[in-house]
């Protein structure tokens, strides 16, 4: 058989032997299906660092909501001791005096309030991280699987992977050359 047709026959061998091998999972297609879950978890990460971190927007928003609701309750107390005050005939010294002090009772605990909330923030935020980091690590697991399952298949049948059929069709072709390259000529006929 000359050089050319055991060449042409051994590569058609081997495209019908590529075409027949398995296809390896595409990575990037699963990495594509998991974003929406990543994206969740990126944002569930970013939450759980600003619920740890006191400067945060989330923290110092609560910090200025209880300020201002103790301030309303203050104020509230206040107008009600100026009108009790009013009504008892209490003079106008003792009316501040009362006002003042259900002022400063109503917002001498949002300091306090708003560290205890911290440390409530703070457990929760730590807890969703645990959570998330769990979840990054399955997805991780996942992408592992189908890196590894590639990996198996292309050990059991090296058709399987682009690069090996490569390989294999330059082993091919150089094993030919070898075998009818020495002695006859490249046309197939005896010298």
């Amino acid at each position: 058989m000359p050089f050319w047709a055991a060449a042409l026959k051994g590569i058609a061998g081997l495209a019908a032997a590529k075409a027949s091998a398995p296809k390896p999972i595409d990575e990037s297609r699963i990495a594509g299906y998991q974003q929406p879950t990543q994206n969740l978890i990126n944002q569930q990460l970013k939450t759980a660092n600003e619920m740890q971190d006191p400067h945060s927007d989330i923290n110092l928003g609560m910090r200025r909501l209880m300020a201002q609701r103790s301030y309303e309750s203050g104020a509230q107390a206040s107008s009600q001791a100026g009108k009790l005050a009013a009504q008892e005939g209490i003079s106008q010294g003792q009316a501040a005096m009362q006002q003042q002090m259900g002022m400063h009772q109503a917002t001498s605990g949002v300091n306090q309030q708003w560290l205890q909330n911290l440390m409530q923030q703070r457990g929760a935020g730590a807890q969703m991280m645990q959570n998330m980091t769990q979840m990054q690590q399955g997805m991780g697991d996942k992408m592992s699987n189908v890196y590894m399952a590639n990996r198996n298949m292309m050990n059991k049948n090296p058709m399987a992977g682009g690069g090996a059929g490569m390989l294999m069709g330059a082993n091919l072709l150089s094993g030919l050359m070898g075998q009818y390259g020495g002695g006859t000529s490249w046309g197939g006929g005896e010298d």
